[in-house]
Order: structure tokens, then C-alpha cells, then sequence
């Protein structure tokens, strides 16, 4: 069954004035596509669905699963993806990760992308975004504005600048009445230049939410392009393709809403894919056909000098060009090689990290660090935290904080628990990245929900000292517990000092002794001195 929603707005691309040109219809050159590929693509995805009670904004059914979906579409074209999700998705949470993720691109260079989909509207002229802080009778108070998050990406200086906006989900039960306050809808974001837009529907018409396809059905498309529906012969996805996409699929399957490009710009440019030779017309020599074949059977190599052999040994000048930017790009690249299209068997994966964990074990950094080189390569985000590792202690290369804190990034997004934890610690002293006790806060939440026991104490340390959260005693003894629980002796300490004094918690000897004394047994030398005080 089909679930009405008001039209607000449901998808804007947005372009900076740097993006590459030319017409619709004129093909980039494959020595710009190995350079979007190569080059930092960073995303910040927020999905909101279950807004606070008193907001006056009705829950969401699908716009967190889109978010997250979207960044795995997104991360398959190797974007680094930051998503917030409701509770954790507040006006200065998002000010702050966007604001992060901008500096970590370089001028003139990379992709920046913002991705938002929940509830917004419009007060007065201006256009709000309802952050979960925010309420429909406070957008312009609580909310983020639009031209905020434009302004942001136009002075990021990267060479591509992108948003998509799917605000439009003031959702309407079957034959019912909307249940949350009405907010006017947008009315006008194209007033940028080099602004691009593909609006899910046209004015005073509704989008729609599909249950069948568990998405809003302009989503569902935009998904589906993304994944390769809207790639052209030569592999690649760009804006003009998608937006085709996109348009035909919607107005095939939901007569009457027909998604539709706007804004003032010049020319296309490039979302993500992989680059593939264009097979030779007929008629060219067999040296070409030769070339081609060559290149097919090269261009996934991480090996730089692979690349550069194989370069030399082409005839054709522009696939020449193409390997040997990717060996220059690899060589000086800060982030991880492009995986290749075959992935070795897990079995194969868990072999070669039990060698670099005892090679790290037995101290041989130099040799242990190209294998966890080639394991981050393929996704595997302990290895993603041990290069971060690596770097931050100076092991087997020389000590970078920048690189660490890009590594434990790098795993922190692979979902390792530890990676988080390592990362948050940086924000908290300022090392390779700005100090920000906000994001040292949410990196130890991250870690402490994936339950990582050194995630729940350094949580529990940020409420007891309110460090980037608001103080709160309670929650610091809740999160020291979980973490003790977890055999964290810090946390059995902390915990036991709190049941000592009765702060946080009731005062209770009995529990302050047992927890010092499974610390004790942990090996804390601070326990083992708090029980001879207590004569224990």
C-alpha cells in the first residue's frame, strides 16, 4: 500500500562552480575519471525518523533506512561515509560533522557531499532542514537552513560539491488526515549558481512512500541508479545520467509524479564508478583491440609500478595516461587502494591477518605493515585500525598523526569498535585532527554501542566530567557498569569509587568492595590500594 506524502522537496544535487564542464551529452575524459577516483570523496548522510514527541512532526517510516542505504551505494564508489540517524542527528551534531568533513578535503580537489532525508518546510523565504531537535512550529529556531549547509560547501574550495536533499515526508496514513502540524513547503532552492537539482516531483503534487519497496519510491530509484542502473557504457555514473534514470523509473511506476532537474550550472560531472576501456570500432587496427585487452586485464592492480610497466607497453596514449595517473595517484594517495572487483575468499583474508597479527605481536612493524596495507585495501577495518595504529605510534613508518587519525577513520567507518575509540581519543587531544570534545563524545558512543568496553568507560568519563556531553553522574556510573560488566577494571574502579562516595548511585560498601576486588583480580594496582584502605 502506498503511503501519501506532502511535496516539500525530495532531492536536490547541488554543484560547486569547480565541477568539471562541458554539455550533456559530451563525454569526460577517462584521465578525469581516474582522477575523481583517485581523489578523497567524503559524504555526510543524515536520516531522521522518529522525531520527539512534542515536535509536532510525525514519525518516519523509511528515511533512516534510506540514509544508510544510500551510504552503502555510496561507499561502493569508495566514498567515506559519516551517517547520523535520529537521536544522534541534532542541529549542532550535524554543524559539527559537516564542518569536520569539510576540512578534511584539499582545495581544488575531492568530492563533498551532504545527504539529508527527514521532515523540512519553509518560514518566511528561507528553507529549513527539521534537524531532531527541532519542531514544526520552531524551524527557523531549531532547524538547520539550507543556504547554511550551501554556504559551507561553497567555501569548502573541493572540486565537487554535491547535496541531496529528501525532505519531503510529511507522511499521511491511508485515507487519513496528517497527523503533524503542516510546515509550507519549499518553494524555491535554484538560486545559486552552479546549483544542481533533481526534484523528486513538480510543484502542488505529492511524492510518495512505497511499503512494498520500503523506501520512498523517488528514493528507491535514486538507490537503484546509484548501484549501477544509471552507469553509462564506460562504467560511470555521472549527474545527467542519473537524473534520466531516475525521471523514467519514477513516472513508470507512479503516474503523476514526475521527478524533474533545475538550477542554474554548466555541463556534467561525475557521482562514482569504475572506468572501463570502450571496446574499439570496428574497422581499428588489432594493436588497439591489443591495448584495450591489456588495459581490461591491469587497471584493477594496486601496484604502482605494475601500472607504470604495463603504461609503457600500450600504444594507445590515452589508456597509457589512465594507468599512469592511477600509479601516481596510488603512490601519493593518503588513503586506501582501490579494491579490485575479485575479493579474495574470507578464508584467504582471516589467513593473511593472522600473519600480520603475529608479525605485530612479535614486533617486525616493517614487515607486517604491507600486509595490513593490503588487507585495509580490502575492507577489513582491523586492519584499517592497526595502519591508523601504526602511524600514531611511529611503527615500521614514521609517526603521522594526520594518517592515523585518517586510518582509525577509515575503520571507524568499517565498523571496527576499536577504530572508533582510537579516533575519539584524537579529537579529545587534538592530534592530527582539530580538538572537539563533541566528536571525541560521539566517536566513544559509536564504540561503546558497537561494545567496545574501552568505548563504554571513556563514554562513561565524558558524563562524569561533562566533556562534549551534558555532566550527568548517573550516566557515567551506567556506562562505567556496562564497561565493567565487559571486564574493563578502569571501569570496575570508577564504579567502585562511585558506590564508595554515593555519587551517581545509592552509597553501598558491599558493592564498592566487590568491584574493587574483581578489579584487584584484574590486576589493578589502584584497586588492590583502595581495598587495604577499606581493610579488605
Amino acid at each position: 500500500m502506498l503511503v501519501r506524502r506532502w511535496v516539500l522537496l525530495c532531492l536536490v544535487f547541488a554543484l560547486g562552480a569547480a565541477a568539471q564542464t562541458g554539455n550533456k551529452g559530451v563525454k569526460v575524459s577517462p584521465g578525469d575519471a581516474t582522477q575523481f577516483q583517485t581523489e578523497k570523496k567524503l559524504a555526510l548522510i543524515v536520516g531522521i525518523n522518529d522525531y520527539q514527541e512534542e515536535s509536532g512532526l510525525s514519525k518516519l517510516k523509511y528515511a533512516v533506512s534510506d540514509a544508510e542505504e544510500l551510504a552503502t551505494a555510496l561507499q561502493s564508489y569508495g566514498y567515506v561515509t559519516d551517517v547520523l540517524t535520529d537521536g544522534r542527528a541534532m542541529k549542532v551534531t550535524i554543524r559539527r560533522h559537516l564542518d569536520d568533513l569539510l576540512k578534511r578535503v584539499e582545495p581544488d580537489s575531492g568530492t563533498v557531499l551532504f545527504a539529508f532525508s527527514g521532515h523540512g518546510g519553509q518560514v518566511g523565504s528561507v528553507s529549513y532542514l527539521a534537524t531532531y531537535d527541532a519542531g514544526a512550529d520552531s524551524l527557523d529556531k531549531d532547524g538547520i537552513a539550507v543556504d547554511e549547509i550551501k554556504n559551507q560547501l561553497a567555501e569548502s574550495k573541493a572540486a565537487r560539491r554535491m547535496m541531496f536533499l529528501d525532505a519531503c515526508r510529511s507522511v499521511t496514513s491511508p485515507g487519513g488526515k496528517d497527523s503533524a502540524a503542516p510546515i509550507a513547503p519549499f518553494m524555491k532552492l535554484a538560486d545559486a549558481k552552479g546549483l544542481r537539482m533533481l526534484i523528486s516531483t513538480g510543484a502542488r503534487t505529492r511524492s510518495y512512500e512505497s511499503d512494498a519497496l520500503r523506501h520512498g519510491v523517488f528514493t528507491y530509484y535514486l538507490l537503484a541508479g546509484l548501484k549501477g542502473g544509471a552507469a553509462g557504457s564506460d562504467g560511470l555514473t555521472t549527474f545527467n545520467g542519473l537524473a534520466d534514470f531516475v525521471t523514467e523509473k519514477v513516472k513508470e511506476a507512479r503516474p503523476g509524479q514526475v521527478p524533474y532537474t533545475d538550477g542554474q550550472y554548466s555541463g556534467d560531472f561525475y557521482l562514482g564508478g569504475e572506468y572501463r576501456a570502450p571496446a574499439p570500432p570496428s574497422g581499428t587496427s588489432g594493436a588497439l583491440n591489443l591495448d584495450v585487452e591489456r588495459f581490461n586485464a591491469v587497471k584493477d592492480s594496486r601496484d604502482p609500478a605494475f601500472l607504470e610497466k604495463a603504461a609503457a607497453q600500450l600504444k594507445d596514449a590515452q589508456l597509457a595516461e589512465v594507468l599512469r595517473e592511477r600509479a601516481e595517484a596510488m603512490r601519493s594517495a593518503n588513503g586506501v587502494p582501490k579494491k579490485s572487483g575479485v575479493k579474495p575468499p574470507a578464508e584467504q583474508i582471516e589467513g593473511l591477518r593472522k600473519r600480520a597479527d603475529a608479525l605485530f605481536d612479535s614486533k617486525d612493524y616493517l614487515a607486517v605493515y604491507p600486509l595490513y596495507q593490503q588487507l585495509a585495501g580490502l575492507g577489513d577495518g582491523w586492519s584499517m585500525f592497526r595502519m591508523g595504529y601504526l602511524y600514531a605510534n611511529g611503527l615500521g613508518v614514521a609517526k603521522d598523526d594526520a594518517q592515523a587519525a585518517g586510518w582509525y577513520r577509515k575503520g571507524a567507518d568499517a565498523g571496527n569498535p576499536k577504530a572508533m575509540t582510537y579516533l575519539g581519543g584524537l579529537y579529545y587531544n587534538g592530534q592530527g585532527v582539530a580538538k572537539d570534545y563533541a566528536q571525541f563524545a560521539s566517536w566513544f558512543r559509536k564504540a561503546a554501542d558497537a561494545g567496545d568496553p574501552v568505548g563504554m568507560f571513556g563514554l562513561g568519563q565524558a558524563y562524569y566530567n561533562g566533556v562534549g556531553v551534558a555532566q550527568d553522574v548517573a550516566q557515567a556510573a551506567s556506562w562505567y557498569r556496562k564497561s565493567a560488566d565487559a571486564g574493563n577494571d578502569n571501569a570496575m574502579c570508577n564504579l567502585a569509587d562511585l558506590y564508595e562516595k554515593g555519587v551517581g548511585v545509592e552509597k553501598n560498601l558491599q558493592q564498592a568492595t566487590f568491584w574493587y576486588r574483581k578489579a584487584a583480580e584484574a590486576g589493578s594496582e589502584r584497586a588492590k590500594r583502595a581495598l587495604t584502605r577499606l581493610g579488605q
